[in-house]
Order: C-alpha cells, then sequence, then structure tokens
C-alpha cells in the first residue's frame, strides 16, 4: 500500500513519515495485534505533477508468514490491511496546502 500525506509542505520533508510509523507500530503493541505478518514501511521520491510539488511517499508492504493453508495467510493479510487502513484513516487533517481534495 502506498500513501502520502496530503500536504505539500509536509511531503517535502521525509521526517514528517516518521511519526505515523512510530504511532502505528505502538498502536500494534498496545493493541496486542497477533496477525503474523511483516509491516515493511519504506520512503520513496514522488513528484505530484498536477500539484507541482516534489516530495515522498510511503509505501508499506504487508508480508505473511510462512502458513501451510492459503486461506489462513490470505486471512493474517487482510487483517493486516484493515489495521493499516484504519490507523491510516484516523490520521486527522493538519494542513491546508492539499495536494488532493482541492
Amino acid at each position: 500500500m502506498e500513501f502520502s500525506v496530503n500536504s505539500v509542505s509536509a511531503i517535502a520533508d521525509a521526517r514528517n513519515y516518521f511519526p505515523l510509523f512510530f504511532h502505528f507500530d505502538r498502536m500494534l503493541n498496545e493493541g496486542e495485534f497477533s496477525g503474523k505478518v511483516a509491516f515493511d514501511w519504506e520512503l520513496q521520491p514522488v513528484t505530484f505533477i498536477d500539484a507541482n510539488a516534489n516530495g515522498f511517499t510511503c509505501s508499506v508492504t504487508v508480508n505473511t508468514h510462512y502458513s501451510k493453508e492459503k486461506e489462513e495467510a490470505e486471512a493474517a493479510w487482510l487483517e493486516a490491511i484493515g489495521v493499516l487502513e484504519y490507523f491510516l484513516g484516523s490520521i486527522p487533517r493538519e494542513h491546508n496546502d492539499l495536494i488532493f481534495g482541492q
């Protein structure tokens, strides 16, 4: 899953993604998430042509642990994607220089 902060100024500094990673990790640990998956976060350079903005996006790859059954791996992956979607959807809007939804 790839996402960006919805702010021209915020995407310019890769450090703005660390709090998201940190709070997601805390949410998993405090919520006792026990899914057998690994979340791999990676920053990537980006250009949003329509917004005339350069900066970074974040890609989160979800890898399941080994499972004997395909259905078990799919269930673990879907649960992990659901948790990630919930977290990203809960981030409040903090900027007015939007890339999307202007």
